[in-house]
Protein backbone atom coordinates (compact mmCIF):
# COMPACT_ATOMS: atom_id res chain seq x y z
CA UNK A 1 0.00 0.00 0.00
CA UNK A 2 1.50 3.19 -0.94
CA UNK A 3 1.43 6.47 1.74
CA UNK A 4 0.10 9.33 0.69
CA UNK A 5 1.82 12.48 -0.04
CA UNK A 6 2.72 14.28 3.11
CA UNK A 7 3.10 17.61 1.21
CA UNK A 8 0.26 18.05 -0.64
CA UNK A 9 -0.76 20.77 0.97
CA UNK A 10 1.93 22.75 -1.22
CA UNK A 11 0.11 22.04 -4.49
CA UNK A 12 -1.65 25.13 -5.12
CA UNK A 13 -4.64 23.67 -6.96
CA UNK A 14 -6.79 26.07 -6.12
CA UNK A 15 -5.00 28.29 -8.16
CA UNK A 16 -5.62 27.79 -11.89
CA UNK A 17 -2.25 29.42 -12.93
CA UNK A 18 -0.46 27.85 -10.21
CA UNK A 19 -1.15 24.52 -12.13
CA UNK A 20 -0.90 25.58 -15.89
CA UNK A 21 2.68 26.91 -14.94
CA UNK A 22 3.28 23.50 -13.97
CA UNK A 23 1.76 22.13 -17.00
CA UNK A 24 3.89 23.93 -18.86
CA UNK A 25 7.10 23.01 -17.38
CA UNK A 26 6.49 19.58 -17.30
CA UNK A 27 7.44 18.94 -20.56
CA UNK A 28 11.44 19.46 -20.23
CA UNK A 29 10.82 17.91 -16.81
CA UNK A 30 9.73 14.54 -19.01
CA UNK A 31 12.58 15.40 -21.60
CA UNK A 32 15.26 15.08 -18.56
CA UNK A 33 13.53 11.85 -16.98
CA UNK A 34 13.61 10.07 -20.42
CA UNK A 35 16.94 11.06 -20.51
CA UNK A 36 17.61 9.40 -16.77
CA UNK A 37 16.23 5.72 -17.89
CA UNK A 38 12.25 6.44 -16.51
CA UNK A 39 9.71 4.01 -18.67
CA UNK A 40 7.04 5.43 -20.73
CA UNK A 41 4.93 3.20 -18.57
CA UNK A 42 6.13 4.54 -15.37
CA UNK A 43 6.26 8.53 -16.90
CA UNK A 44 1.88 9.33 -16.10
CA UNK A 45 2.65 8.65 -12.99
CA UNK A 46 5.97 11.01 -12.38
CA UNK A 47 3.68 13.61 -14.06
CA UNK A 48 0.60 13.44 -11.95
CA UNK A 49 3.16 13.81 -8.64
CA UNK A 50 5.23 16.96 -10.57
CA UNK A 51 1.51 18.63 -11.19
CA UNK A 52 -0.84 17.07 -8.91
CA UNK A 53 1.02 16.06 -6.02
CA UNK A 54 -0.31 12.61 -6.50
CA UNK A 55 1.49 9.94 -4.91
CA UNK A 56 2.80 7.36 -7.07
CA UNK A 57 2.25 3.68 -6.74
CA UNK A 58 5.47 1.25 -6.10
CA UNK A 59 4.59 -0.36 -9.36
CA UNK A 60 2.11 0.08 -12.62
CA UNK A 61 -1.03 -1.41 -11.94
CA UNK A 62 -1.83 -4.34 -13.63
CA UNK A 63 2.35 -4.82 -14.43
CA UNK A 64 5.48 -5.76 -12.41
CA UNK A 65 7.29 -2.62 -14.13
CA UNK A 66 8.75 -0.53 -11.06
CA UNK A 67 7.94 2.83 -10.19
CA UNK A 68 11.52 4.13 -9.73
CA UNK A 69 10.47 6.98 -7.84
CA UNK A 70 13.39 8.06 -5.26
CA UNK A 71 13.40 10.71 -2.36
CA UNK A 72 15.46 12.90 -4.45
CA UNK A 73 12.91 13.25 -6.86
CA UNK A 74 10.36 14.19 -4.15
CA UNK A 75 13.01 16.41 -3.10
CA UNK A 76 13.20 18.40 -6.52
CA UNK A 77 9.61 18.03 -7.32
CA UNK A 78 8.11 18.88 -4.57
CA UNK A 79 7.01 22.98 -4.20
CA UNK A 80 8.85 24.69 -1.52
CA UNK A 81 9.40 28.35 -0.85
CA UNK A 82 11.77 28.56 1.89
CA UNK A 83 14.75 26.86 2.94
CA UNK A 84 13.09 25.72 6.08
CA UNK A 85 10.70 23.73 3.59
CA UNK A 86 13.39 22.29 1.61
CA UNK A 87 14.85 20.64 4.46
CA UNK A 88 11.38 19.36 5.97
CA UNK A 89 11.39 17.18 2.65
CA UNK A 90 14.59 16.35 3.33
CA UNK A 91 14.39 15.21 6.86
CA UNK A 92 10.97 13.40 5.91
CA UNK A 93 13.12 10.84 3.93
CA UNK A 94 15.01 7.51 5.56
CA UNK A 95 18.14 8.59 6.96
CA UNK A 96 20.03 6.27 4.76
CA UNK A 97 18.72 8.17 1.71
CA UNK A 98 19.85 11.00 2.68
CA UNK A 99 23.13 10.40 0.84
CA UNK A 100 21.84 9.73 -1.67
CA UNK A 101 19.87 13.38 -2.09
CA UNK A 102 22.81 15.07 -1.01
CA UNK A 103 24.92 13.91 -4.12
CA UNK A 104 21.63 14.13 -6.43
CA UNK A 105 21.36 17.93 -4.84
CA UNK A 106 25.44 18.79 -5.53
CA UNK A 107 24.95 17.18 -8.80
CA UNK A 108 22.36 20.36 -9.59
CA UNK A 109 18.95 18.51 -9.28
CA UNK A 110 20.41 15.30 -10.71
CA UNK A 111 21.57 16.86 -13.86
CA UNK A 112 17.99 17.64 -14.86
CA UNK A 113 17.93 21.38 -16.40
CA UNK A 114 14.97 22.76 -18.22
CA UNK A 115 15.54 24.67 -21.36
CA UNK A 116 16.09 28.28 -20.90
CA UNK A 117 15.17 28.42 -17.45
CA UNK A 118 18.22 30.16 -15.38
CA UNK A 119 17.53 28.23 -12.59
CA UNK A 120 17.19 25.00 -13.79
CA UNK A 121 13.97 22.72 -14.18
CA UNK A 122 12.46 23.68 -10.63
CA UNK A 123 12.71 27.37 -10.93
CA UNK A 124 14.23 29.27 -7.87
CA UNK A 125 13.73 25.94 -6.42
CA UNK A 126 17.14 25.15 -7.27
CA UNK A 127 18.51 27.80 -5.27
CA UNK A 128 16.54 27.24 -2.40
CA UNK A 129 17.39 22.99 -2.07
CA UNK A 130 21.39 24.42 -3.19
CA UNK A 131 21.07 26.87 -0.09
CA UNK A 132 19.28 24.60 2.32
CA UNK A 133 21.29 21.85 2.01
CA UNK A 134 25.16 23.05 1.51
CA UNK A 135 24.95 26.59 4.25
CA UNK A 136 27.48 29.13 3.83
CA UNK A 137 28.92 27.77 6.64
CA UNK A 138 30.28 23.92 6.86
CA UNK A 139 30.19 21.91 9.73
CA UNK A 140 29.95 18.07 10.26
CA UNK A 141 28.29 17.92 13.72
CA UNK A 142 24.60 16.98 12.11
CA UNK A 143 23.93 13.45 12.22
CA UNK A 144 21.34 10.54 12.71
CA UNK A 145 21.77 7.69 14.94
CA UNK A 146 19.29 5.09 12.97
CA UNK A 147 18.62 1.15 12.41
CA UNK A 148 22.10 1.31 14.34
CA UNK A 149 23.74 3.43 11.97
CA UNK A 150 24.82 6.90 12.20
CA UNK A 151 23.82 8.71 8.94
CA UNK A 152 25.27 11.81 7.59
CA UNK A 153 23.17 14.75 6.81
CA UNK A 154 26.37 16.63 5.21
CA UNK A 155 28.52 15.61 2.19
CA UNK A 156 31.72 15.39 4.20
CA UNK A 157 34.28 18.83 3.30
CA UNK A 158 37.05 16.75 1.32
CA UNK A 159 34.49 15.43 -1.11
CA UNK A 160 32.25 18.17 -1.67
CA UNK A 161 35.54 20.23 -2.42
CA UNK A 162 35.82 17.60 -5.08
CA UNK A 163 32.63 17.34 -6.50
CA UNK A 164 32.25 21.44 -6.45
CA UNK A 165 35.68 21.53 -8.49
CA UNK A 166 34.30 19.10 -10.86
CA UNK A 167 31.28 20.33 -11.97
CA UNK A 168 32.42 24.07 -11.75
CA UNK A 169 35.18 23.25 -13.91
CA UNK A 170 32.62 21.54 -16.34
CA UNK A 171 30.50 24.40 -16.20
CA UNK A 172 32.94 27.65 -17.17
CA UNK A 173 34.38 25.05 -19.98
CA UNK A 174 31.31 24.61 -21.36
CA UNK A 175 31.00 20.37 -21.34
CA UNK A 176 27.86 20.26 -19.57
CA UNK A 177 25.54 20.58 -21.92
CA UNK A 178 23.80 22.57 -19.14
CA UNK A 179 22.59 26.32 -19.53
CA UNK A 180 22.95 26.64 -15.56
CA UNK A 181 24.46 24.83 -12.80
CA UNK A 182 24.25 24.27 -9.02
CA UNK A 183 27.59 25.66 -8.32
CA UNK A 184 26.25 29.25 -8.93
CA UNK A 185 24.22 28.55 -5.43
CA UNK A 186 27.14 26.68 -3.70
CA UNK A 187 30.83 28.45 -4.10
CA UNK A 188 30.36 29.84 -0.38
CA UNK A 189 29.93 26.49 0.81
CA UNK A 190 32.83 25.58 -1.36
CA UNK A 191 34.93 27.96 0.36
CA UNK A 192 33.91 26.97 3.55
CA UNK A 193 34.59 23.44 3.38
CA UNK A 194 38.49 24.48 2.33
CA UNK A 195 38.73 26.50 5.53
CA UNK A 196 36.95 23.56 7.37
CA UNK A 197 39.97 21.32 6.12
CA UNK A 198 42.23 23.72 7.03
CA UNK A 199 40.96 24.26 10.95
CA UNK A 200 41.23 20.14 10.74
CA UNK A 201 45.32 20.49 9.67
CA UNK A 202 44.04 18.79 6.46
CA UNK A 203 45.55 20.93 3.33
CA UNK A 204 43.86 20.56 -0.03
CA UNK A 205 46.55 20.37 -3.13
CA UNK A 206 44.76 18.40 -5.41
CA UNK A 207 45.77 19.26 -9.13
CA UNK A 208 42.14 19.51 -9.93
CA UNK A 209 42.22 23.14 -7.82
CA UNK A 210 44.66 25.19 -9.54
CA UNK A 211 42.87 23.90 -13.19
CA UNK A 212 39.78 25.25 -12.10
CA UNK A 213 41.79 28.26 -11.08
CA UNK A 214 44.07 28.96 -14.33
CA UNK A 215 40.02 28.37 -16.20
CA UNK A 216 38.23 30.79 -13.91
CA UNK A 217 41.16 33.35 -14.31
CA UNK A 218 41.51 33.27 -18.04
CA UNK A 219 37.50 32.58 -18.91
CA UNK A 220 36.23 32.66 -21.99
CA UNK A 221 32.80 32.65 -22.89
CA UNK A 222 32.06 28.76 -23.58
CA UNK A 223 28.49 29.78 -25.51
CA UNK A 224 27.72 32.09 -28.28
CA UNK A 225 26.05 34.25 -26.26
CA UNK A 226 29.35 36.33 -26.97
CA UNK A 227 29.36 39.81 -24.63
CA UNK A 228 26.01 39.25 -22.74
CA UNK A 229 26.01 38.08 -18.85
CA UNK A 230 25.63 34.52 -19.56
CA UNK A 231 25.13 32.41 -16.22
CA UNK A 232 28.66 31.06 -16.81
CA UNK A 233 30.23 34.25 -16.58
CA UNK A 234 28.26 35.79 -13.99
CA UNK A 235 29.69 32.53 -12.10
CA UNK A 236 33.22 33.55 -12.99
CA UNK A 237 33.12 36.94 -12.07
CA UNK A 238 31.30 36.88 -8.64
CA UNK A 239 33.93 33.43 -7.60
CA UNK A 240 36.51 35.82 -9.41
CA UNK A 241 35.63 38.52 -7.20
CA UNK A 242 35.04 36.59 -3.61
CA UNK A 243 38.62 35.27 -4.17
CA UNK A 244 40.09 38.35 -3.94
CA UNK A 245 38.76 38.13 -0.16
CA UNK A 246 41.05 38.53 2.83
CA UNK A 247 39.28 35.56 3.81
CA UNK A 248 39.61 33.48 0.79
CA UNK A 249 41.25 29.67 2.18
CA UNK A 250 44.80 29.59 2.42
CA UNK A 251 45.14 26.45 -0.33
CA UNK A 252 43.35 28.94 -2.75
CA UNK A 253 45.88 32.02 -1.99
CA UNK A 254 49.06 29.40 -2.39
CA UNK A 255 47.64 27.81 -5.63
CA UNK A 256 47.21 31.67 -7.02
CA UNK A 257 50.70 32.59 -6.24
CA UNK A 258 51.79 29.21 -7.79
CA UNK A 259 50.04 30.19 -11.10
CA UNK A 260 51.99 32.93 -11.62
CA UNK A 261 51.25 36.59 -13.14
CA UNK A 262 49.60 35.20 -16.13
CA UNK A 263 47.78 32.37 -14.00
CA UNK A 264 48.96 29.37 -16.61
CA UNK A 265 48.61 25.73 -15.37
CA UNK A 266 49.86 22.58 -17.38
CA UNK A 267 49.46 19.06 -16.90
CA UNK A 268 52.42 16.74 -17.30
CA UNK A 269 51.31 14.28 -19.59
CA UNK A 270 53.19 11.02 -17.78
CA UNK A 271 50.06 10.58 -16.20
CA UNK A 272 48.06 7.48 -17.48
CA UNK A 273 44.93 8.34 -19.19
CA UNK A 274 42.90 6.64 -16.16
CA UNK A 275 44.31 9.44 -13.61
CA UNK A 276 43.91 12.69 -15.71
CA UNK A 277 41.64 14.99 -13.84
CA UNK A 278 38.76 16.61 -15.55
CA UNK A 279 41.64 18.71 -17.34
CA UNK A 280 42.76 18.40 -19.84
CA UNK A 281 40.17 15.07 -19.73
CA UNK A 282 37.25 17.32 -20.36
CA UNK A 283 38.79 20.12 -22.81
CA UNK A 284 40.10 17.15 -25.05
CA UNK A 285 36.44 15.62 -25.03
CA UNK A 286 35.33 18.61 -26.87
CA UNK A 287 36.33 20.94 -29.45
CA UNK A 288 40.13 22.26 -28.64
CA UNK A 289 43.51 19.68 -29.82
CA UNK A 290 40.91 17.12 -31.31
CA UNK A 291 43.35 16.05 -34.17
CA UNK A 292 40.96 16.67 -37.59
CA UNK A 293 41.25 19.53 -39.60
CA UNK A 294 38.62 22.61 -39.17
CA UNK A 295 37.78 23.98 -42.26
CA UNK A 296 36.08 27.51 -43.45
CA UNK A 297 33.60 27.59 -46.64
CA UNK A 298 32.46 29.64 -49.06
CA UNK A 299 34.88 32.28 -48.64
CA UNK A 300 38.04 33.43 -50.77
CA UNK A 301 40.90 31.85 -49.61
CA UNK A 302 42.99 34.71 -49.50
CA UNK A 303 40.33 36.59 -47.86
CA UNK A 304 39.94 34.07 -45.30
CA UNK A 305 43.74 34.05 -44.38
CA UNK A 306 44.13 37.84 -43.88
CA UNK A 307 41.15 37.03 -41.81
CA UNK A 308 42.51 34.32 -39.92
CA UNK A 309 45.79 36.36 -39.18
CA UNK A 310 43.67 39.49 -38.17
CA UNK A 311 41.80 37.33 -35.71
CA UNK A 312 45.08 35.42 -33.97
CA UNK A 313 46.43 39.30 -33.74
CA UNK A 314 43.35 40.48 -32.33
CA UNK A 315 43.59 38.07 -29.12
CA UNK A 316 46.82 38.03 -28.44
CA UNK A 317 48.31 35.26 -30.31
CA UNK A 318 50.25 36.79 -32.96
CA UNK A 319 52.28 39.47 -32.75
CA UNK A 320 50.68 42.92 -34.39
CA UNK A 321 53.80 43.46 -36.28
CA UNK A 322 54.40 39.90 -37.25
CA UNK A 323 57.01 39.15 -40.70
CA UNK A 324 54.55 36.60 -42.64
CA UNK A 325 55.56 33.23 -43.30
CA UNK A 326 56.34 32.23 -46.80
CA UNK A 327 54.31 29.40 -48.49
CA UNK A 328 55.37 25.61 -48.73
CA UNK A 329 53.75 23.76 -51.70
CA UNK A 330 52.41 20.52 -50.26
CA UNK A 331 49.85 17.58 -51.13
CA UNK A 332 47.28 16.52 -48.56
CA UNK A 333 46.16 13.58 -50.49
CA UNK A 334 45.57 10.87 -47.84
CA UNK A 335 45.62 13.24 -44.86
CA UNK A 336 41.96 14.75 -45.44
CA UNK A 337 38.99 12.94 -45.11
CA UNK A 338 36.80 12.12 -48.50
CA UNK A 339 33.85 14.14 -47.81
CA UNK A 340 36.65 17.22 -47.80
CA UNK A 341 38.87 16.26 -50.67
CA UNK A 342 35.33 15.66 -52.33
CA UNK A 343 33.88 19.11 -51.51
CA UNK A 344 37.06 20.91 -52.82
CA UNK A 345 36.06 18.79 -56.59
CA UNK A 346 38.48 16.21 -55.92
CA UNK A 347 38.56 12.65 -56.64
CA UNK A 348 39.29 10.37 -53.75
CA UNK A 349 42.31 8.73 -55.30
CA UNK A 350 43.38 12.65 -57.21
CA UNK A 351 46.94 14.22 -55.42
CA UNK A 352 45.57 17.78 -53.50
CA UNK A 353 47.90 20.66 -54.34
CA UNK A 354 48.06 23.12 -51.27
CA UNK A 355 49.87 26.10 -49.51
CA UNK A 356 50.89 25.84 -46.61
CA UNK A 357 51.06 28.55 -43.72
CA UNK A 358 53.16 27.91 -40.65
CA UNK A 359 52.49 30.35 -37.87
CA UNK A 360 53.89 30.74 -34.27
CA UNK A 361 52.73 32.42 -31.83
CA UNK A 362 54.90 35.31 -29.90
CA UNK A 363 55.36 35.81 -26.85
CA UNK A 364 54.33 32.33 -25.29
CA UNK A 365 54.88 33.59 -21.73
CA UNK A 366 50.94 34.37 -21.23
CA UNK A 367 50.35 31.05 -23.07
CA UNK A 368 53.21 28.24 -20.73
CA UNK A 369 55.56 28.54 -18.31
CA UNK A 370 57.88 26.41 -20.39
CA UNK A 371 60.43 28.67 -21.94
CA UNK A 372 61.07 25.96 -24.55
CA UNK A 373 57.86 25.57 -25.86
CA UNK A 374 57.02 26.33 -29.80
CA UNK A 375 53.48 27.13 -30.29
CA UNK A 376 51.40 28.00 -33.28
CA UNK A 377 48.89 27.12 -36.05
CA UNK A 378 48.84 26.00 -39.55
CA UNK A 379 46.82 27.09 -42.81
CA UNK A 380 46.32 24.85 -45.38
CA UNK A 381 44.98 26.97 -48.87
CA UNK A 382 43.82 23.81 -51.28
CA UNK A 383 44.27 24.94 -54.92
CA UNK A 384 41.36 24.19 -56.06
CA UNK A 385 40.67 22.18 -59.65
CA UNK A 386 40.79 25.16 -62.71
CA UNK A 387 36.98 26.00 -62.93
CA UNK A 388 35.76 25.19 -59.62
CA UNK A 389 33.49 27.95 -58.55
CA UNK A 390 33.72 28.62 -54.61
CA UNK A 391 30.14 27.86 -53.65
CA UNK A 392 28.48 27.53 -49.79
CA UNK A 393 30.34 23.94 -49.57
CA UNK A 394 33.23 24.49 -50.84
CA UNK A 395 36.42 24.37 -48.26
CA UNK A 396 38.90 27.31 -48.87
CA UNK A 397 40.90 27.41 -46.04
CA UNK A 398 42.17 24.52 -43.46
CA UNK A 399 43.05 25.43 -39.97
CA UNK A 400 45.51 22.65 -37.99
CA UNK A 401 46.50 24.02 -34.18
CA UNK A 402 50.15 23.18 -34.17
CA UNK A 403 50.03 23.15 -30.21
CA UNK A 404 52.88 21.86 -30.35
CA UNK A 405 56.50 20.54 -32.16
CA UNK A 406 59.00 20.60 -28.85
CA UNK A 407 56.43 20.44 -26.13
CA UNK A 408 56.48 16.77 -24.65
CA UNK A 409 56.68 17.01 -21.13
CA UNK A 410 52.99 18.87 -20.66
CA UNK A 411 49.29 19.13 -22.17
CA UNK A 412 49.10 22.67 -23.32
CA UNK A 413 47.94 24.82 -20.69
CA UNK A 414 44.68 25.60 -19.84
CA UNK A 415 45.32 29.66 -21.07
CA UNK A 416 46.64 28.18 -24.35
CA UNK A 417 43.16 26.22 -25.09
CA UNK A 418 40.88 28.87 -23.88
CA UNK A 419 42.82 31.56 -25.86
CA UNK A 420 42.69 29.17 -29.21
CA UNK A 421 38.70 29.20 -28.64
CA UNK A 422 38.40 33.39 -28.32
CA UNK A 423 40.52 33.15 -31.89
CA UNK A 424 38.06 30.80 -33.28
CA UNK A 425 35.15 33.17 -32.16
CA UNK A 426 37.03 36.12 -32.89
CA UNK A 427 37.21 34.58 -36.65
CA UNK A 428 33.79 33.71 -36.78
CA UNK A 429 32.84 37.55 -36.30
CA UNK A 430 34.92 38.51 -38.76
CA UNK A 431 34.30 36.40 -41.74
CA UNK A 432 30.72 34.94 -40.34
CA UNK A 433 31.67 31.32 -41.16
CA UNK A 434 31.17 28.39 -39.16
CA UNK A 435 34.38 26.44 -38.72
CA UNK A 436 33.59 23.22 -39.45
CA UNK A 437 35.73 19.60 -38.17
CA UNK A 438 35.95 16.54 -40.33
CA UNK A 439 36.19 13.77 -38.75
CA UNK A 440 39.46 12.05 -40.41
CA UNK A 441 38.18 8.29 -40.93
CA UNK A 442 34.48 9.32 -41.47
CA UNK A 443 33.54 11.07 -44.12
CA UNK A 444 29.97 11.87 -43.40
CA UNK A 445 30.75 13.15 -39.85
CA UNK A 446 31.06 16.81 -39.70
CA UNK A 447 30.67 19.08 -36.79
CA UNK A 448 29.65 22.56 -36.45
CA UNK A 449 32.71 24.25 -34.08
CA UNK A 450 30.48 27.33 -33.10
CA UNK A 451 27.10 28.04 -31.22
CA UNK A 452 25.61 24.92 -29.84
CA UNK A 453 24.42 23.59 -26.47
CA UNK A 454 27.09 21.27 -26.10
CA UNK A 455 29.60 21.51 -28.96
CA UNK A 456 31.58 18.46 -29.99
CA UNK A 457 29.70 16.06 -27.61
CA UNK A 458 29.75 13.46 -30.18
CA UNK A 459 33.29 14.28 -31.25
CA UNK A 460 33.95 13.96 -27.34
CA UNK A 461 33.77 10.04 -27.99
CA UNK A 462 36.35 9.70 -30.81
CA UNK A 463 38.46 12.00 -28.27
CA UNK A 464 38.15 9.68 -25.37
CA UNK A 465 38.97 6.86 -27.22
CA UNK A 466 41.75 8.41 -28.70
CA UNK A 467 43.45 8.99 -25.15
CA UNK A 468 42.47 5.58 -24.08
CA UNK A 469 44.55 4.25 -26.89
CA UNK A 470 47.38 6.65 -26.16
CA UNK A 471 47.11 8.12 -29.72
CA UNK A 472 47.02 11.38 -28.00
CA UNK A 473 49.82 13.03 -30.02
CA UNK A 474 48.39 13.01 -32.95
CA UNK A 475 46.69 16.10 -31.02
CA UNK A 476 49.93 17.80 -30.43
CA UNK A 477 52.04 17.02 -33.19
CA UNK A 478 52.19 18.58 -36.26
CA UNK A 479 50.46 17.10 -38.96
CA UNK A 480 52.71 14.88 -41.34
CA UNK A 481 52.05 16.69 -44.86
CA UNK A 482 53.59 15.18 -48.12
CA UNK A 483 55.79 18.12 -50.52
CA UNK A 484 54.35 18.75 -53.27
CA UNK A 485 55.78 16.31 -56.09
CA UNK A 486 53.71 17.59 -58.99
CA UNK A 487 54.22 20.64 -61.52
CA UNK A 488 55.08 23.83 -59.82
CA UNK A 489 52.26 25.41 -58.65
CA UNK A 490 51.19 29.44 -59.25
CA UNK A 491 52.99 31.73 -56.83
CA UNK A 492 50.06 32.85 -54.14
CA UNK A 493 49.33 36.55 -53.91
CA UNK A 494 49.71 37.20 -50.50
CA UNK A 495 50.63 40.42 -50.92
CA UNK A 496 46.57 41.37 -50.67
CA UNK A 497 47.04 39.31 -46.93
CA UNK A 498 49.43 41.91 -46.20
CA UNK A 499 47.78 45.02 -47.11
CA UNK A 500 44.48 43.57 -45.20
CA UNK A 501 46.52 42.44 -41.95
Amino acid sequence: MTKGNPFKHRWQLESPEWVKQRKREWPSVKRNLEQSGVSVKAMKFFKAFYVEGVEPPNVVPGTFTRIDFYPKHRLFFTPSETEEEVREVFDSAFPSDYNSMLVSAAAGAAGLIADGNEFGYAGEQEKLIAHALFPKEHNEDDEVYWGKETWKKYIPAEEFVERFISRAYAFLVGTTGRNTEIVRHTYEHFLSSLRFLEHQGVSFHDHSLPALLSCLFNFVEPRAAIGEASPARLFAEKLQARLSDDDAPKSIQEAIVALGPNRVWEFPRHQVPEQLPLYPAQLLANEWTAPFPRALHGIEPLEALAALVQSAQRVGLLPANMIFPAPEQCNLRGWLNGGLVERMGFGLAEDVPAYRFRFWFSPTEHLSNRSDARLGLEVFLPVLPKGRAIDEITPTLIYYPRLSADYHEYFPSIVLLLKEREFRRALYTSTGKHLLFYHPEVSDEVYALEFSENPMLKLGYFMLEDMKSGSLELALESPEIAQWQGPSLPQADISRVYQDV
